[in-house]
């Protein structure tokens, strides 16, 4: 196995991305959390601005991972 060192910028990308999906992962429970809190009905669906807010975190959570795994290939 040859051993291949990253360069800065691939180095860069990859803690980037790292925090970007660990900071969007903190947003996405802090969201799930406030909807508990507030609506404080867990047996019915995800209200609209909730589900909103999620499914942004989550389109940008996947732009993180992409990212992070350029940054592993």
């Amino acid at each position: 196995m040859v051993s291949q060192r990253w360069s800065g910028d691939t180095r860069r990308l990859g803690i980037a991305s790292a925090i970007a999906i660990t900071a969007i992962g903190t947003c996405y429970v802090a969201v799930i959390a406030s909807w508990l809190f507030v609506e404080a009905t867990p047996r019915e669906p995800i209200g609209d601005p909730y589900l909103a807010a999620m499914e942004i975190l989550t389109m940008l959570s996947a732009l993180a991972l992409i990212g992070l795994l350029i940054a592993i290939r």
